[in-house]
């Protein structure tokens, strides 16, 4: 069901206040649960202002929501830096003009988790990767890495929350038969880091990183969806070498970007897909509804399905303790939740 919130002058905030108290009610109990964010495709322009009218507006509701949530950290899912990367080192101006300047909402001073998309790496990842030093909240260690964080349930138990970030555009790497020996949506032809010896390293990794968890929501995101209803459609080289590891080690869930639409997609497995790709702007069409298991769809905003003519969006998730789990929260640009999603339980203790 769409929760909407009138949007009036200077009245913004407090009515999507108003529909947070409602919607985390149940969730947020005692306050002992663990909040964040998360976007993708959020990356500007080339040119001035070096961002886009979706991005700013959905960064005030980011802003709104934080506070309101008290979020610990917010996570970017790729094509941080349209449209061709970061061309320079980390002293480029575009982290300031499309990061620092536009996400400067006080509850957003925060740690950042960014991985990178096809639109980065057509400029030089290592800058934005070199920009963690640079930054009080710019956390990118690595082309890929983990992010731990625990939290006391109300239920008096302390819990684990990983999320394993992926660099999908390396990873299809992997796939030696791609038509066009390139990653998908790559426009480049000299991607050195893109072999099959790296896919297959970074491939290692994830699998280590999933078969050693202790944690009690399991997540993995990447730029790339795993699936997806809108005009990038699916991507067939993580189907191939990810979901079967997500299936494999009881893994909570995939987050991704990509693909500039809004969608939840459970296939009945147990693994929940949330795609966020509209941090810049919306929409594209829904052209690929074939290429998803029958009957998973269960949210959708998409160029023909955007029926409060969102600009920008982001998501939030609430993760809580045994009884009451983690839920994954979509916003409109101004934080109003426009779907949320059912409750998701615990990995089973072993």
């Amino acid at each position: 069901s769409i929760v909407d919130a009138t949007m009036t002058p200077g009245g913004v905030e407090d009515s999507v206040k108003v529909v947070l108290l409602l919607a985390f009610a149940v969730a947020a109990s005692n306050g002992n649960h663990l909040t964040f964010l998360a976007t993708g495709d959020w990356g500007g322009q080339d040119d001035p202002p070096y961002y886009e009218p979706g991005q700013f507006a959905s960064a005030e509701g980011m802003g709104v929501v934080g506070e309101e949530l008290d979020v610990r950290f917010f996570v970017g899912l790729g094509d941080n830096f349209y449209s061709a990367g970061i061309n320079g080192s980390d002293m480029s101006p575009r982290f300031t003009q499309t990061f620092e300047s536009v996400y400067n909402a006080s509850s957003l001073q925060i740690p950042f988790h960014p991985i990178a998309g096809n639109h980065d790496h057509k400029g030089n990842v290592s800058a934005q990767i070199e920009y963690t030093a640079d930054s009080e909240r710019w956390e990118y260690p690595d082309y890929w890495y983990s992010v731990q964080e625990t939290f006391t349930g109300d239920d008096g138990e302390e819990y684990l929350f990983e999320l394993h970030l992926i660099d999908t555009v390396l990873l299809s790497g992997l796939a030696e038969d791609h038509p066009s020996s390139k990653p998908p949506g790559v426009e480049f032809d000299d991607l050195e880091l893109s072999t099959p010896q790296t896919a297959l390293d970074q491939l290692s990794w994830l699998e280590e990183q999933l078969a050693n968890s202790q944690a009690d929501y399991l997540w993995v995101g990447g730029h790339y969806p795993i699936y997806s209803v809108c005009s990038h459609g699916s991507t067939a080289e993580l189907i191939a070498v990810v979901l079967p590891l997500l299936n494999a080690y009881n893994v909570t869930g995939y987050m991704s970007g990509h693909d500039h639409c809004e969608m939840h997609i459970d296939d009945g497995t147990g693994v929940q897909h949330i795609l966020t790709g509209n941090g810049d702007n919306c929409c594209y069409s829904a052209s690929n509804m074939h290429e998803i298991p029958t009957d998973s769809l269960k949210y959708l905003v998409a160029d023909g399905y955007n029926p409060t003519n969102e600009l920008g969006m982001f998501a939030s998730f609430v993760v809580g303790d045994a009884q009451t789990g983690m839920v994954v929260n979509y916003h409109g640009g101004n934080g109003t939740i426009l779907y949320t999603t059912p409750a998701m339980y615990p990995r089973s203790r072993n």
